[in-house]
Parts: C-alpha cells; sequence; structure tokens
C-alpha cells in the first residue's frame, strides 16, 4: 500500500488510483462509527481502525488465500484483528456479484466491516461467536438490502454451522432476517451477548426461534 491517510478513528492505505475513494470511505466511516459504537454499547475502541484498499483483484485473490480462504466472487471485505480490509471499487465492478452494484453499495460494505470490527470488541472468543448473527447485525446495522422471502425456518445444527450456514441460498438475507427477529424480542445488549456465545444461543434456540 503506498499511501496513508491518518484521521481521529482511522488509518487507511491506499494506492494513487484510489485517492477519490479515501474521501468517500472516510466519510462513511465517520457518519457510521458513533451510531455502532452507542449499539454495541462502546465508549471506545482498542485502537484505530485500519482501512486496507487493495487496488487489483490479483492482490486481492492472493490477499484472501493468504488468510487460508478459498477466493469467491462474492467475498469483497473482511475485517480482523481492528483491520478492515477492502476491494477498491473499480476492481469490485470487474466481480459477477457485484458488477451492476452503485458505489453506495461499496460503502456500505466498508461500513458493513466496521460493524464486524466493533462487534469483535464485545466478543471474548472469536472462535466462539455465531457467525449469522455477526453477518446478520453488519447487513442490518450497514442498511444493506435483503430478500424478506428466503427460506428462514433452518435448524440450529444447520445455523450454528459456519460451512453449513454460508452454503445456502442467500445466507446475508437469511442472516438479517433472524437478527431482525432477535431485536424484536430481546434488546440489543442480548444479542451482541447471543453473537459472542455459540453454547448459549444453541441452548436457547427454542426459546428465541421456536
Amino acid at each position: 500500500m503506498k499511501n496513508t491517510k491518518d484521521s481521529e478513528y482511522f488509518t487507511i492505505h491506499y494506492e494513487d488510483k484510489d485517492q477519490l475513494l479515501v474521501k468517500e470511505a472516510e466519510g462513511a466511516l465517520n457518519e457510521n462509527l458513533r451510531r455502532l459504537m452507542a449499539f454495541f454499547n462502546l465508549s471506545a475502541l482498542s485502537g484505530k481502525i485500519t482501512v486496507d484498499i487493495y487496488s487489483t483483484l490479483e492482490e486481492w485473490i492472493a490477499f484472501i488465500e493468504s488468510k487460508g480462504q478459498t477466493y469467491q466472487d462474492f467475498i469483497v471485505g473482511l475485517a480482523d484483528n481492528g483491520v478492515i480490509s477492502v476491494l477498491s471499487y473499480d476492481q469490485y465492478k470487474k466481480t459477477q456479484m457485484h458488477k451492476d452494484r452503485p458505489f453506495e453499495d461499496f460503502l456500505q460494505i466498508i461500513v458493513h466491516e466496521c460493524v464486524h470490527i466493533c462487534n469483535y470488541e464485545r466478543i471474548e472468543n472469536p472462535n466462539n461467536s455465531v457467525c449469522f448473527i455477526m453477518e446478520g447485525l453488519a447487513t442490518y446495522l450497514s442498511n444493506q438490502a435483503y430478500n424478506p422471502n428466503v427460506k428462514s425456518d433452518y435448524n440450529r445444527e444447520t445455523m450454528c454451522n459456519y460451512q453449513t450456514f454460508y452454503a445456502l441460498e442467500d445466507p446475508y438475507s437469511l442472516a438479517q432476517i433472524l437478527v431482525r427477529k432477535m431485536l424484536k424480542k430481546m434488546t440489543a445488549e442480548k444479542v451482541i451477548q447471543y453473537s459472542g456465545s455459540l453454547e448459549k444461543l444453541w441452548n436457547d434456540w427454542e426459546k428465541i426461534f421456536g
């Protein structure tokens, strides 16, 4: 990453060609950060959030594979250890999944990853997190569109398993549907607690979704 832009809450790394993205990305993050911190009951973050903008699809694929993941077309953003990694918008438009998506969609993905950063601040052990709740909170709080009509009556065995959840049709819409149901039944704080405790969610599944 060639250039660095520092602000109070963020450090953004980017190439020259993505300079115009930086102002928009920083604006979207600053506009939403306080709201997200309030939702997660955070008075402060443990450190500045780093945003790495990847300027080529090849570079992005190499990064994804370096994380031990298999590259898939829909993956255009990741959050890990206080770092938001995102594919630049011109390259994002080259993917099959996102080729027709507007710039607003790109900014929502950056906010989506910021939600994950805030959520991780409240989770003691990421290995014990509930992926569908974390994805549901991220899509809901970043105002990403979803399909409210996708099948959503899966059992806990399917939903509490990382691989089977992501293999479902439109898992992000499904996740938002279920998180919206949870937020109608309980406080945001309770949902956050469930997001970091797979065992608690497993034990309370029927009470929540039955």
